[in-house]
């Protein structure tokens, strides 16, 4: 009769209850049955059970005395000595750094017969809606906030504490298979991330979270029933997900940046494979490196700025809360890291962060001045501005790499084809716009950039470097080099002069982005990298002169490439000013000028050339692509009444004497020449450049005009017809034909 009592009570207490055979049952057969746990008329606590709480009445047995699921003092229990720091709220648990919110019977029907006794039900009070899988979890972490105080501040609900809803239909890990599912038989895949009452890490995570969590079911090597993560496995360069702890030693690494799996894949948003094909990452075809497409409106990647939204490619289903993707192609979507404002640890209801990424500990890169950290220019540099997109997926690999910087092909070479070439080698039907330098580099005189390959790094000391070299970064910084400025970014030396001429620098600054174009030729071609032993020119066998000392802007004469132009002006008769010399434009007397508007080749810059030095073009021609040939080179032994050659009251060479009140003459080797008061050059033009000055013509100290007498050895002279006793007259335009004849 009791018995019978018991049950018809307990139907009316729990209508709708599944009253089958389960864990705790069978309730018709046992001799103790309910009794077990409620008593009719003397009850400690609702619902008519024998001890002070629900949660002392599950610990009866639950506690490791006599049932196999410990969940008090066992690992990952509620009980002090488990282990735990992190815990499921439940009330009286006996362990004050539980808190107390919720019952054992919120997750779990003691008289049901589901696996692990959960409850199948979205919402225990109405008893509609069957609720399994990950669903389960939902009932409270999804998009309804069912108001439970958080353990962190009362005044506030679980769910800012919580991180909000997790909801997302499109989410891989929600997907009830294998390896996802548990033995339990439950279908909530949470589990195989979240431990489910307590851990020893924050929001339960397995393993306490990072790589050896994600690597339960990607594996590193191998295959696996999900997709591997083999990359990582690469021996040249990974990204390092590892965070600042290493979990496998607990030691803390400075030059580790922060980075995590789920800093780029929010498990919670990640499309899964009925929403991505592999061709999303892998393009064009699924054998192909991942380059991620990034077209529809699925993917595999989170916004590293908020994970819990979904980045894509165009707008389209929802994130987590319903709030829109993050939009973008992949470079946008790596420049939420590398734009120099890197993401911060964030964990709220509506912004989840994991971790925070640093690169401030990481070695100091002397290549460039974006660093590791900052390449927010790309998309406005020469690659990223492209009309058909080069994402960073283009050169570089996402995991791991066979090669330095993630790069997703080799160095250059003479037999390769590499990372640079393979579209500037003017072959490359996808990119037809990128400049072809393959054919200067191979000319007959190039700089070693595919001869010695592979000692360039990111953080070397280019300062009195052995092992000199000139690989494609050491001038070019890809992510912010323009067409304008293919140098933008780059470092370079720059030079501190004191007072004195015609000697090294005091000291050089380096800088990690260079403001001129000698400051990056300097990185190697002066005292700065070699020191008192230059190496020995590939064009003649010679050791090299350095550039530094003879573009030193103490001395009496040089190129206007680190000082300001030395040629001087002159008033015509109406008083207006003009620069000596006359020039082929853009070229004019005060014109500042670059190392590559000699040194060059078929392309702009000093790849390579046909012409030794790298040199555009050779002898006095090159001379004549700036100096005005007519005015310099047109052979004349008396004046032509052309004024383009002999010369005006408002166009001189320097080599003139306006104030002479009749055209000069003389006579040399039998021959009498007569030139113009304006300019002197085109009765001497038959003799060549280097018959009276450098022929290295960088800069000289013996003389503002670079002239080089004849006593002078070395490479300086290139057949010079002046003697050593010629007169230099104070300032130009006082020439007279004494001074030399």
């Amino acid at each position: 009769m009791l018995r019978t009592f018991l049950i018809i009570f307990a139907f009316v207490l729990f209508p709708g209850i599944a009253w089958a055979v389960g864990p705790h049952g069978p309730y018709f057969d046992s001799p103790t049955g309910c009794g077990a746990c409620h008593v009719s008329h003397a009850a400690y606590a609702k619902p008519q059970i024998i001890k002070p709480s629900q949660t002392a009445m599950c610990l009866v047995c639950h506690d490791g005395t006599a049932s196999i699921y410990n969940v008090y003092n066992a690992v990952y229990g509620f009980g002090p000595l488990s282990g735990s720091t992190h815990f499921h709220p439940v009330i009286n648990t006996g362990n004050p750094a539980v808190g107390s919110v919720i019952e054992c019977a919120y997750c779990h029907n003691p008289h049901g017969s589901t696996p692990k006794l959960l409850w199948n039900y979205w919402d225990k009070a109405t008893l509609t809606t069957g609720v399994y899988g990950p669903g389960f979890c939902l009932i409270c972490h999804g998009a309804t906030d069912r108001l439970f105080p958080s353990v962190e501040d009362p005044a506030v609900s679980y769910w800012v504490y919580t991180l909000g809803t997790h909801e997302n239909v499109y989410t891989a890990h929600y997907q009830e298979v294998s390896p996802l599912l548990p033995p339990s038989g439950t279908q909530v895949t949470c589990v195989a991330c979240h431990h489910q009452h307590a851990s020893d890490s924050v929001r339960f995570l397995v393993y306490g979270g990072g790589v050896p969590l994600c690597t339960t079911c990607h594996v590193l090597s191998g295959s696996g029933s999900v997709h591997p993560v083999t990359a990582f496995s690469r021996t040249g360069s990974v990204h390092d997900v590892y965070g600042i702890t290493d979990p496998a030693t607990g030691t803390t690494d400075p030059y580790k940046t922060g980075l995590l799996c789920t800093s780029c894949h929010g498990p919670h948003t990640v499309s899964s494979f009925a929403y991505v094909a592999c061709t999303d990452c892998h393009y064009p075809s699924p054998t192909d490196r991942n380059a991620y497409k990034l077209t529809g409106s699925y993917s595999v990647l989170s916004d590293p700025d908020n994970t819990k939204l979904s980045f894509t490619g165009a707008a389209g289903n929802a994130s987590l809360g319903g709030a829109a993707n993050s939009t973008g192609d992949l470079s946008d979507f790596c420049l939420r890291c590398h734009d120099n404002d890197p993401p911060v640890a964030t964990a709220t209801y509506a912004v989840y962060v994991p971790s925070t990424i640093s690169f401030a500990n990481l070695p100091p890169v002397t290549t460039n001045s974006g660093g590791w950290a900052n390449k927010a220019n790309y998309k406005q540099s020469a690659h990223g501005s492209q009309s058909t997109v080069i994402t960073c997926g283009e050169c570089h690999e996402s995991h791991g790499s066979n090669y330095k910087c993630l790069q997703r092909y080799p160095e250059d070479s003479t037999t390769v084809d590499g990372e640079c070439l393979r579209c500037h080698n003017g072959l490359n039907a996808t990119w037809p716009n990128a400049p072809n330098v393959k054919t200067d580099l191979t000319s007959t005189y190039h700089h070693p950039t595919l001869t010695v390959s592979g000692l360039h790094s990111n953080t070397e000391n280019y300062a009195l470097n052995p092992n000199r070299h000139a690989e494609c970064a050491d001038c070019h910084d890809v992510h912010q080099a323009t067409s304008p400025n293919p140098l933008a970014g780059v470092s370079g030396v720059t030079p501190n002069y004191g007072t004195t001429a015609w000697t090294i620098p005091t000291s050089y600054a380096f800088t990690n982005g260079a403001t001129y174009q000698y400051e990056v030729c300097f990185k190697c071609h002066s005292y700065f990298s070699y020191g008192s032993t230059p190496p020995l020119s590939p064009t003649d066998g010679l050791a090299e002169t350095d550039p530094s000392v003879e573009f030193n802007p103490n001395n009496q004469g040089y190129h206007a490439v680190v000082g300001p132009s030395k040629v001087p002006q002159f008033a015509d008769s109406a008083g207006n000013l003009h620069y000596y010399g006359s020039y082929l434009l853009p070229w004019w007397g005060g014109a500042q000028l670059k190392c590559s508007d000699c040194h060059s080749g078929t392309r702009r810059g000093p790849h390579g050339s046909a012409n030794g030095y790298i040199l555009k073009l050779s002898g006095q021609a090159l001379c004549t692509s700036c100096h005005d040939p007519y005015f310099y080179a047109t052979y004349a032994q008396t004046p032509t009444g052309n004024p383009a050659i002999d010369g005006s009251d408002s166009l001189r060479s320097g080599f003139s004497n306006p104030s002479l009140a009749t055209n000069p003459s003389y006579t040399f080797q039998g021959t009498t020449a007569v030139a113009s008061v304006y300019n002197y050059h085109p009765v001497h033009a038959n003799l060549g450049c280097f018959a009276c000055h450098a022929a290295l013509p960088h800069g000289w100290n013996d003389d503002r005009s670079l002239l080089v007498r004849q006593a002078v050895t070395g490479r300086y002279n290139g057949g010079s017809l002046l003697w050593n006793t010629i007169t230099v007259p104070a300032s130009r335009g006082q020439w007279n034909c004494t001074d030399c004849h």
